[in-house]
Order: structure tokens, then C-alpha cells, then sequence
């Protein structure tokens, strides 16, 4: 196997289940005390901010590897880049609206 795609092989074997499975509301039962979805028009954002990190990789790294020309390199290269940015501002997003309710709840009186 070429070494160029041991790193493209391990992300999709981490990144990918566990986003996918996230960004479709199926939380496995030993993750559910750990993590709720925070649903977005029925897609979780912590499992579409895990896909966008997943995809920052073969993005950027998949022309490389088949020898593509520099205008898609740069191309992909941007696009990997706005996936990698996304990822983590959409796990911003879904940490505030998981605290906004949580805040709204602690200011009422009982």
C-alpha cells in the first residue's frame, strides 16, 4: 500500500462512523450520557462537524495523490480548508444552543 494513503484509509476509519452516525441522530446507547444531539433541520451539528473535519483530509489530500494539475490542487485545497473551518464553528454552534436552554432554565424562578 502506498504510504500516501495510510493517512486518507485511517480518518475514514475514525472520522467517518462515528459522524455519520452522529449527523443522522443515531447516538450509540453508551454515548447518549455523554452527547445529545442538537438537531438543525434533522441533522445533528456535532455529527456535521465531525463530517466536515473528516472531509478537510480527502480534500486536500486525495489530488495531491493522483497527480492532479495546481488549479485543482488550490481548489480542493480551499475546499478542505472552508470544511476544516466549518467543523469546529458548527461544534460552536451546537455548544451554545445546548447551553442557551440550559441558562434560559437556570434565571426562572422555581
Amino acid at each position: 500500500m502506498n504510504p500516501q494513503w495510510v493517512l486518507p484509509a485511517v480518518t475514514t476509519a475514525v472520522f467517518l462512523p462515528p459522524a455519520a452516525l452522529l449527523a443522522s441522530g443515531r447516538v450509540p446507547a453508551r454515548w447518549r450520557s455523554r452527547l445529545e444531539p442538537v438537531r438543525l433541520r434533522g441533522l445533528s451539528l456535532p455529527g456535521l462537524s465531525l463530517l466536515g473535519l473528516y472531509l478537510s483530509a480527502p480534500a486536500n489530500g486525495v489530488p495531491r495523490t493522483l497527480g492532479a494539475g495546481f488549479g485543482v490542487v488550490l481548489l480542493c485545497s480551499a475546499a478542505g480548508l472552508l470544511c476544516a473551518l466549518g467543523g469546529p464553528s458548527l461544534l460552536v454552534v451546537a455548544g451554545r444552543r445546548q447551553a442557551a436552554p440550559a441558562a434560559g432554565r437556570a434565571d426562572e424562578p422555581r
